[in-house]
């Protein structure tokens, strides 16, 4: 628990079916995918027995976060106005930080980053996330995107094809 870790590669080199396959390896729930994207591979996440939901929006995602049993896996897809803007995408990630005990993975982790910065929830999920038992996983197909910070602050790297050697 409170391990992070960063997935990078090209589009169609695996990097969701590599999460996937982690996600379901990790023995705690529940497992909250942002997922920006609306990536179908998700849906099917859920083996016998696991219960899945999809949250779309921020006010469902608060209901979500109230409930007193969350499903295994929630996949939470920020509304389109949500999408570009900073302070409610980082709201998502300051209400994850708050529940505490639960994993976090975020696809596409460039867009949670503002002109190349981190937002303030991604740097607290980063450098404190781990004494809340929160275990985050990063996914981006665009690294010199995200912050040098992301890159520093996780401890382990999980590689797929790269075009660009940078």
């Amino acid at each position: 628990r409170g391990e992070r870790g960063l997935i990078v590669g090209q589009t169609g080199s695996g990097k969701t079916q590599g999460a996937i396959w982690q996600l379901r390896m990790l023995p705690y729930a529940p497992v909250f995918i942002l997922d920006t994207k609306i990536e179908d591979a998700f849906l099917g996440i859920a083996r016998e027995g696991e219960t899945m939901e999809i949250v779309e929006g921020y006010s469902a995602f608060q209901s979500m976060l109230k409930k007193a049993h969350c499903p295994h896996y929630v996949i939470v897809r920020p509304t389109s106005e949500e999408m570009v803007d900073f302070d409610a995408l980082n709201q998502y990630l300051v209400d994850l930080y708050e529940r505490k005990n639960c994993v976090v993975y975020i696809d596409e982790a460039y867009q949670w980053h503002n002109q190349g910065r981190a937002v303030p929830g991604l740097i607290s999920l980063l450098t404190r996330g781990r004494s809340r038992k929160i275990t985050l996983l990063l996914g981006t197909q665009r690294p010199l995107w995200i912050s040098r910070f992301c890159i520093t602050e996780v401890q382990r790297y999980y590689m797929y094809f790269l075009a660009d050697p940078r």
